[in-house]
């Protein structure tokens, strides 16, 4: 019987899978609020590797049956990195699974199960680890041609969001996702932050438009966070 239900969307930054449960910010939240007296439930709907574009299928298809009260989005830089291998959203449509999906998913099932195939895995996995690095044609998005028409298939689906939200009575909250600059073994090889600036000030355009909070969590960083 929560005072409030706040669903979280977004990609790996919001799942927080490397980080302790508690400590994951959408956890945080709730802890946060909890201690000025507000009861609220926290849904971490966070999935690594969801663009926008999945976000809005998972609003739809799932949380909208939570009934959450509130939908907090962070989502730029796995679209700069789908969009600009492929140039739209059609790859986060169902497709045919191949040989390689089938097999790693079929041992990540294993996996749950036996321990043995569990430790395998995970020794292939260290053993083969490396630090990525951005490929040569995806450092710098242009500022004419293609860098704009990506922006605009993210600023639509950033409409899209905040119009599904009101329609379900959801207030929605979006915010810009902030990027170290650094790479290791966790970075995306597509991470660019000239790209990424970019997408957040669509954000932040998108917001100011539409009368929406913007958490701009970018400035947040920049100016308090040592």
């Amino acid at each position: 019987q929560p005072d409030c239900t706040i669903a979280f969307l977004g990609g790996s930054t919001t799942e927080c899978r490397a980080v302790a449960e508690p400590l994951r910010f959408p956890a945080r939240v709730a802890s946060r609020l909890a201690d000025a007296g507000l009861r609220v439930n926290a849904l971490n709907s966070g999935t690594s590797g969801n663009t926008l574009h999945d976000s809005i299928n998972n609003l739809f298809n799932h949380i909208i049956d939570d009934q959450p009260d509130i939908a907090v989005l962070m989502h730029a830089c796995n679209d700069i990195g789908v969009l600009r291998m492929t140039g739209d959203y059609s790859s986060r449509s169902g497709n045919f699974i191949g040989w390689k999906a089938l097999t790693r998913s079929s041992l990540m099932e294993l996996s749950r199960h036996s321990w043995l195939v569990a430790l395998g895995r995970q020794t292939v996995r260290e053993h083969y680890r490396f630090v990525p690095v951005p490929p040569q044609e995806l450092k710098a998005m242009p500022d004419t041609g293609q860098g704009e028409e990506l922006q605009a298939l993210f600023e639509q689906r950033l409409r899209a969001f905040i119009v599904m939200c009101e329609e379900f009575d959801i207030v929605p909250v979006i915010m810009t996702q902030p990027t170290s600059g650094r790479f290791n073994e966790l970075t995306p090889v597509w991470a660019n932050q000239h790209a990424q600036a970019r997408f957040n000030d669509v954000i932040r355009r998108v917001g100011r438009e539409k009368g929406v909070m913007v958490i701009d969590l970018v400035e947040h960083l920049a100016r308090d966070v040592p």
